[in-house]
């Protein structure tokens, strides 16, 4: 009896994410694809993430989005992430902001990091969602603390423009958050 300490499929994928990390991208697709097509969201939402930047496959935003909806059906939030960036930026698909708040929220409340980040930056400029600069705040200090580049940053550029007050209630709301992302407002 043979006991695999890892399926044969993460394995692949783990292989195909190295690739993709280092720039080999015929091997990357060589263990990816038939993941992805196999219902392996993980797969489908780099995938897609290659066809939306054109790694070892042309640029096709359609393909792109036609792999994060794979993505999606199984609430990949890294499929949801990027979907909402798909329609922030208005590739393969109209650009509308509500609608990338949506799915970087959707992605935000599972955790993601990008999309905590994105999600306050749509609340600090009012972009698919009110302007609120205390949600902003929060959202921002949450992507900070799960490693979002820049998210200190733009916490920092929000906080010059909230009282003492709203900060220490920010601050409190953005730990609990941290702990538990649907919680968030």
């Amino acid at each position: 009896l043979i006991i695999w300490a890892q399926p044969i499929w993460a394995q692949n994928y783990d292989t195909a994410l190295a690739a993709n990390e280092r720039g080999d991208y015929i091997t990357a697709l060589k263990h990816l694809r038939p993941l992805a097509e196999k219902g392996f969201a993980d797969a489908q939402a780099l995938l897609g993430a290659m066809y939306a930047q054109g790694r070892g496959v042309p640029l096709d935003s359609a393909e792109a989005i036609k792999w994060f909806r794979k993505g999606i059906e199984q609430s990949n939030h890294w499929a949801q992430h990027n979907l909402g960036y798909m329609y922030a930026q208005g590739r393969g698909v109209a650009q509308n902001y509500v609608e990338a708040a949506i799915w970087f929220r959707k992605a935000a409340n599972q955790g993601n990091a990008d999309a905590q980040s994105n999600l306050g930056a749509m609340y600090g400029t009012g972009r698919g969602v009110p302007q609120d600069l205390f949600l902003a705040y929060i959202w921002f200090s949450v992507a900070a603390a799960n490693g979002a580049k820049f998210a200190s940053e733009n916490r920092d550029i929000i906080s010059d423009q909230l009282t003492k007050r709203e900060l220490k209630k920010a601050s409190t709301v953005s730990k609990r958050c941290h702990k538990k992302p649907t919680s968030c407002p």
